[in-house]
C-alpha cells in the first residue's frame, strides 16, 4: 500500500514538472470521473471515465491511476481547437474480475494542457461497490401487445439513490427517449407520440449511487398493432350497459358471490430464485358497490399472503348479465415490500381497459376462449377456455364431483397456464398450473366461512381504505370515477 502511495505521489509530481514546473497555478476540469456501470440483466460490467475541459479544448490529457499507471495519455499535437469532452468506455467482460484489476479502487489523478498552455488538473474517487439495481414491473419481460400511447414505465423502489436514470430505446433505428429522475422516482410516462405501432423496443431502468456507480436492469418488450386490427378487437367481447338489471345478484352456478362469504385458499408457489414458499389467499366477498360505465359491480377484497406476510391486496369489480354470464369490470391491487406499497397497476373498464367476461353462463368444453379483460398498459390480457369438466376432485373443504377447469392464460406469457377448478354453488375450489408457469401456483380451498356484522364491517373498511388509495395513487384512473358504496 505504501509503494503503490509513493509511485502515485511520483507521478503525480512527474507529470507536474511535465506541464511545465510544479508551482504553476492550474485551474480544475470542470468535470472528471471514474466510474462503474453494471447490466445487472447481462451480468456484464465496464468503466467509464468523463474529463470535460473549460470553454477552451484539450491539447493533452493524462490520467493516472491509483497505482501510479497511466491509464490515458492523450495528445493533440496539430489541432488549434483541441478536444473539450473525452467519454471514455471500457470493453464489457462477463466477469468484473479483471475490470476490478486493470482498475483499483482510490484516487485517478487527472492533468490537462489546453491549446493555449493553460494547466487544468482533477481528481475522482472509484469504488468497486454496485447499487442495488431495481426490478422493471411495467412492462414485463418480452411483453407483447405494449398500447403506443400512455405507457408508464414503474420499477421498484431503491433506498439512497442519487438518482434514477430511464432509456427506451428501439435499437435499429437509434430512436431513444432518456430521462434523469430523482432517487426516489418509481415512474415514467413515454412521451405519446414516441412510440411505433408493431415495433420491438427495449427499456433499461438505471439506479445511480451517491458515488455516480450504476446498475442497470433491461427488458424488450413489443408495442401491440393498429387498434383497428382483427386481433385486437377479438382482444374483449362487445359490451351493452343495458343487458346488467341485476347486476349485484351474482348466482351463476360455477361462480356465484354471496355478499358475507370468504374463502381461504392454503398452498404453495415458487418465488424468484426457485425456492418454494407456503402460500395463502383469503377472496371475501363483500356488501359494497360500485357503479362503473353505468353497470353497478360487486366490490370483492382479495388478500394474498406468502410465507404468512401480506404479499398484496387488492379490490376486484365483478358483474352478473342477464344472461348469467359474470363480467370483471377492473381491479386495483396493491403489492407490498416491508410493508410499502412498491406497485399498484389498477385498471377500469371504460377508462384505461376493457370489461370482459369472467366465467361464462354455460362453459362448454370445445367453446372458444374468451377474454376477460382487456389492459394492456397494466398489463392484463386474460383469456380462458375450457379445459376440461366432469372432473372429480377431493379438496380440504370436501370431494366434488362434476368440476369444471378453466384454463387461463395471457398474450405476454401465452405458454404460462393456470388451471381453475370451479365446483358448483361453491366456485373456485383448487389452482394449479401446466407449462412454463413460473410461479408453479398450487391452491386448495381450506375453508368456507360465513362473516358476522363485526367482521363485514372491517371488510367494508379495507376495501374503502384501498379504494382511498387508489383515487390518490392512480388518479388519472379512478379519480373521477364513482365511489364505493355500502349496502
Amino acid at each position: 500500500m505504501i509503494r503503490d502511495t509513493v509511485e502515485f505521489c511520483l507521478s503525480i509530481i512527474a507529470f507536474s514538472l511535465l506541464l511545465g514546473g510544479g508551482a504553476l497555478a492550474a485551474d480544475e476540469f470542470e468535470n472528471a470521473s471514474v466510474i462503474f456501470e453494471q447490466n445487472a440483466t447481462d451480468g456484464d460490467a465496464e468503466v467509464v471515465i468523463n474529463a470535460t475541459a473549460g470553454d477552451e479544448g484539450l491539447a493533452k490529457l493524462k490520467i493516472v491511476s491509483p497505482d501510479g499507471r497511466a491509464l490515458i495519455d492523450f495528445t493533440a499535437p496539430s489541432s488549434n481547437l483541441g478536444i473539450r469532452h473525452f467519454a471514455l468506455e471500457s470493453p464489457e467482460p462477463d466477469d468484473d474480475g479483471s475490470l476490478r484489476k486493470d482498475y483499483p479502487e482510490g484516487k485517478y489523478a487527472f492533468f490537462g494542457t489546453t491549446v493555449s498552455g493553460g494547466k487544468l488538473v482533477g481528481e475522482a474517487m472509484l469504488s468497486h461497490r454496485f447499487p442495488k439495481p431495481a426490478s422493471i414491473l411495467v412492462p414485463k419481460p418480452a411483453q407483447r401487445n405494449v398500447p403506443v400511447n400512455g405507457l408508464k414505465i414503474e420499477w421498484s423502489p431503491t433506498k439512497g439513490m442519487a438518482e434514477i436514470v430511464v432509456v427506451v430505446e428501439q435499437e435499429e433505428t437509434g430512436a431513444e427517449v432518456k430521462a434523469r429522475l430523482p432517487g426516489s422516482a418509481t415512474m415514467f410516462s413515454v412521451p405519446d407520440g414516441f412510440l411505433r405501432s408493431a415495433t420491438e423496443y427495449k427499456v433499461a431502468v438505471g439506479t445511480v449511487a451517491q458515488d455516480g456507480n450504476a446498475s442497470y436492469v433491461e427488458a424488450p418488450f413489443k408495442t401491440a398493432g393498429s387498434s383497428t386490427t382483427k386481433d385486437n378487437v377479438e382482444n374483449y367481447p362487445a359490451f351493452d350497459v343495458h343487458v346488467f338489471n341485476r347486476s349485484t345478484t351474482i348466482d351463476n352456478v360455477w361462480f356465484p358471490l354471496q355478499p358475507g362469504k370468504q374463502f381461504v385458499f392454503n398452498g404453495t408457489t415458487v418465488d424468484e430464485e426457485g425456492d418454494i414458499e407456503a402460500h395463502s389467499i383469503v377472496f371475501t366477498v363483500t356488501d359494497v358497490t360500485k357503479v362503473i360505465d353505468g353497470v353497478r359491480t360487486r366490490v370483492c377484497w382479495e388478500r394474498d399472503f406468502i410465507d404468512g406476510e401480506l404479499e398484496e391486496a387488492e379490490i376486484v369489480f365483478f358483474a352478473q348479465a342477464d344472461d348469467g354470464a359474470v363480467w370483471h369490470f377492473g381491479q386495483y391491487p396493491e403489492e407490498y415490500s416491508d410493508g410499502k406499497v412498491v406497485v399498484s397497476p389498477g385498471w377500469l373498464h371504460g377508462v384505461n381497459g376493457h370489461a370482459g367476461i369472467h366465467m361464462p353462463a354455460n362453459p362448454r368444453l370445445g367453446d372458444p376462449d374468451f377474454a376477460q379483460g382487456w389492459a394492456p398498459t397494466v398489463p392484463w390480457t386474460d383469456k380462458a377456455v375450457v379445459h376440461e369438466v366432469g372432473r372429480k376432485v377431493k379438496v380440504p373443504t370436501g370431494a366434488y364431483d362434476d368440476v369444471l377447469v378453466i384454463d387461463e392464460y395471457n398474450l405476454e406469457e401465452a405458454d404460462s397456464h393456470q388451471l381453475k377448478y370451479y365446483a358448483k354453488s361453491v366456485g373456485l375450489i383448487k389452482v394449479g398450473w401446466l407449462g412454463h408457469d413460473e410461479t408453479q401456483e398450487v391452491l386448495e380451498l381450506v375453508e368456507i366461512r360465513n362473516l358476522n356484522a363485526d367482521s363485514m364491517a372491517k371488510a367494508r373498511d379495507a376495501v374503502l381504505k384501498l379504494e382511498k388509495s387508489a383515487r390518490k395513487r392512480l388518479g388519472d384512473i379512478f379519480g373521477t370515477s364513482e365511489p364505493i358504496v355500502g349496502p
